[in-house]
């Protein structure tokens, strides 16, 4: 149908087109946008969770599109801490396996030590035997 014969004519097509315009304009600044900034936010977390420099900075929003770039930016943190806790208690359970190890290598000699020690038969090591092993 030509616009002349359309109620209105072509100044009302016009004013639908800068309506409609005008919130696709609003659409894209205020919804895509944002929510397209925060998806990516998501997505470059999951690559690297525990580089602090791709932590979310939230806007201060107070619609949903605010709200879930807050609560991003609240599960990164938790996220981000629980990591490194657990790099630290790994490193330090490292750290106790290996002096676990050298502990118990060190007291399995000496315990083959002191059972050579009191199964000898010679005087001198039968005198000093109980006092070393007591």
């Amino acid at each position: 149908m030509p616009w002349s014969t359309l109620p209105g004519g072509f100044s009302t097509f016009f004013a639908d087109l800068v309506d409609y315009s005008g919130i696709g304009l609003f659409f894209a600044v205020m919804i895509h946008g944002p929510a397209d900034a925060t998806f990516n936010r998501f997505v470059g977390f999951r690559e690297d969770p525990v580089n602090a420099s791709r932590a979310s900075h939230p806007s201060k929003r107070p619609d949903e599109i605010g709200v879930a770039e807050r609560e991003l930016a609240a599960l990164q943190n938790d996220v981000r801490t629980v990591l490194c806790q657990k790099t630290h208690l790994a490193t330090l359970g490292t750290a106790v396996a290996k002096v676990n190890h050298d502990l118990r290598g060190t007291l399995s000699s000496a315990l083959l030590v002191s059972d050579w020690l009191e199964d000898s038969k010679g005087p001198a090591v039968k005198s000093i035997a109980p006092r070393i092993i007591s």
